[in-house]
């Protein structure tokens, strides 16, 4: 039960961003395990800091020695003991071994060679291992200029074709790449990629999206990042040469696939994500999920059990998550490749109210996962209280609670214990906020990335989030932005948005047979462990301002407020006394969504 959550290290900063989310374009070339790196100019000391962790020796070469000295980069090389500084007096003969370079990486440093240098092109051919790669990036038109005047020289027997990549953003880390002049990728990734919270995000994308439509791509190709290996038959690939022999060990051939890559993640645990593309293809066929490092893999590891579990045990119709294809480690790092599944962001197709049908499909669906997965043979309710403790006590540990903040949790916690009968454990997504769903083309709601699902999870806790996160939406859609302002509107006062949470709950209760009367302990431990997730993406000195922890202490503080607006959360009778709000159903679940119709039981 919750053995995810249990098997988890909660401690706080351990999945801040910027540490491994740099040098992303890494997963561009040929091959993930780099050996030899040389990188010609200084380089920022974040990237530097995550090639030298994944790469056996790194080689700075630099022809500014003073610059050099004065660099961070090179004061973080120093203190490493795989990196080394070469002092060059001319790019175009450095004192290096011939072939003995899996990475040239031409960085764009005011000391970086000149794209357009004479004879560069000749001294990288011959750094360059035969399985090796170049890579460099151009910014603005004077240097894409000097780019195409490399890439002129680069045409040679001994180089295959270039692959070039128009990268967002144009500024920082590298965060989408898309290939230029793909023309069907951009507008995928323009409605499905780039698609982002703001309102300002979502203004450019679509603006992006209309530049692509009528042409006009290249004036957005500001930035491109450029991929240039030795001439092989398997030059012209896009997909790295690493993920086609892992496909190919597990039956799958990706070499036929256009690419487009997305790294858009800002902390260490997000993945990269390559979209693969059949030759005449408007949508991926293929996507494959990857870790940035090795610590990771056992959130894709998971995912890969809990998709085989919806599979194997039918919990939910086909089309409606994810299909897997293959699993496996490359680089020491786990890939999880799916089937690519049509659909929009749910986002941008929600009426973003109370009534918007692709809201209530989530709702029946997350209904539907409950009542086919409801399992009360696993654990009693003592049980489920006794893992809900070690978790609170584990909370507690990392926030500073007052006293009567601990003692209501605790006598929360109590509650579910001291209750009587059964006690229903369920297939839980873990993470169904509005941002992993989409809506497919036949108008039902898919449900992404399960590396979070529980086999043995909690009821009502996937319902509550997803409810919480789409009415966010319908208030971030009026303007609305602050956490607690949000909820507020939202389940502090009788509202449309609370409403529905109270119509669901009470449909959910009936289908899986659960008591009204654990529905509050199982709402307010439901924020205290987003709570205890949240805090490894947040510094020690920033817990108390944690999205959770504000949203749990506002629920505590309003709790007759809460109970006020959702009746069910104050419903204590036992079940011959209720009618599982608005009625109850004797009729088990048949796959008919009639079903889910509440049907009064005599008392």
């Amino acid at each position: 039960m919750l053995d995810v959550t249990q098997g988890m290290e909660f401690r706080p900063g351990t999945n801040l961003s910027g540490d491994l989310a740099c040098a992303d374009w890494r997963f561009l070339l040929p091959r993930f395990d780099l050996r030899d790196v040389l990188i010609l100019g200084t380089p920022p000391a974040s990237s530097l800091q995550v090639l030298a962790r994944f790469a056996r020796k790194l080689i700075i070469a630099s022809n500014d020695v003073q610059r050099l000295r004065s660099s961070p980069a090179v004061g973080y090389a120093a203190g490493v003991p795989n990196a080394r500084i070469v002092a060059a007096k001319a790019y175009s003969h450095l004192p290096l071994p011939s072939q003995s370079m899996d990475l040239i990486w031409v960085t764009a440093g005011p000391d970086s060679p000149p794209l357009d240098l004479p004879l560069l092109s000749c001294e990288l051919e011959r750094l360059l291992h035969p399985e090796g790669a170049v890579y460099f990036e151009s910014q603005g038109w004077i240097k894409s200029l000097q780019a195409s005047r490399l890439l002129r020289r680069f045409r040679s027997p001994w180089f295959g074709p270039p692959q070039i990549y128009c990268l967002t953003p144009h500024r920082g880390e590298m965060r989408t790449a898309v290939p230029f002049g793909d023309k069907a990728i951009a507008h995928y990734f323009f409605g499905n990629v780039l698609f982002g919270l703001s309102a300002k995000t979502r203004s450019l994308s679509r603006i992006g999206d209309l530049f692509v439509r009528l042409g006009l791509w290249r004036f957005l190709a500001w930035r491109r990042g450029v991929v240039v290996r030795l001439s092989s038959p398997e030059a012209s690939c896009p997909v790295p040469r690493s993920l086609v022999s892992l496909a190919r060990s597990a039956g799958y051939d990706l070499s036929p696939y256009r690419l487009g890559f997305s790294a858009r993640g800002r902390y260490n645990a997000n993945k990269v994500i390559f979209y693969l593309f059949g030759s005449s293809d408007t949508e991926p066929e293929v996507v494959v999920k990857m870790t940035r490092s090795p610590e990771f893999n056992p959130r894709l590891e998971h995912e890969s059990r809990v998709l085989s579990l919806l599979r194997d045990r039918a919990l939910a119709e086909p089309g409606t998550f994810p299909e897997q294809l293959f699993f496996g480690h490359q680089a020491g790092r786990a890939a999880l490749a799916l089937r690519g599944v049509g659909g929009r962001p749910f986002r941008t197709v929600t009426r973003a109210t109370a009534d918007c049908p692709f809201a209530q499909k989530a709702i029946d669906w997350i209904t539907t996962l409950g009542a086919r997965s409801a399992d009360t043979k696993t654990a009693t309710p003592s049980e489920v209280a006794t893992v809900l403790a070690k978790l609170f006590e584990r909370f507690s540990a990392i926030y500073s609670l007052s006293d009567s903040e601990a003692i209501f949790l605790q006598q929360q916690i109590r509650r579910l214990a001291a209750a009587r009968g059964a006690f229903p454990v369920v297939c839980q997504h873990g993470d169904p906020g509005t941002w992993n769903l989409l809506v497919g083309p036949a108008g039902q709601v898919i449900f992404l990335d399960w590396e979070a699902g529980e086999s043995q999870g909690m009821p009502l806790w996937d319902l509550f989030y997803f409810v919480k996160s789409f009415a966010t939406w319908m208030q971030r859609r009026k303007g609305v932005r602050g956490v607690e302002e949000s909820f507020a509107r939202n389940f502090l006062r009788p509202s449309p948005a609370s409403e529905l949470l109270s119509a669901a709950t009470g449909r959910y209760c009936q289908r899986i047979r659960l008591e009204t009367s654990l529905v509050e302990p199982l709402f307010y431990t439901c924020w205290m462990h987003r709570a205890l997730k949240e805090a490894t993406r947040l510094s020690t000195d920033l817990l108390p301002q944690g999205e959770y922890m504000r949203l749990l202490r506002l629920c505590i503080q309003r709790r007759d407020a809460l109970r006020a607006t959702l009746p069910v959360l104050g419903d204590s009778r036992p079940a011959s006394q209720r009618d599982f709000a608005r009625g109850a159903s004797s009729t088990p679940f048949t796959g008919d969504a009639s079903a889910d119709r509440p049907r009064p039981i005599p008392s």
